[in-house]
C-alpha cells in the first residue's frame, strides 16, 4: 500500500509538470499565432 502511494505520488508530480508544459506550449504558441497574424496585417 505504501509503495504504492509513493508510484501514486510521482505520477501525480508527471502529470502536474506535463500539463504545465503543455499550458506553456500552448502560450507560446498563441503568442507566435499572434505574432504572425500582426506581421500579415
Amino acid at each position: 500500500m505504501y509503495s504504492f502511494y509513493i508510484s501514486n505520488k510521482k505520477l501525480l508530480k508527471f502529470l502536474s509538470i506535463s500539463v504545465f508544459l503543455w499550458n506553456v506550449g500552448c502560450i507560446r504558441s498563441k503568442e507566435w499565432v499572434s505574432r504572425d497574424e500582426d506581421g500579415y496585417i
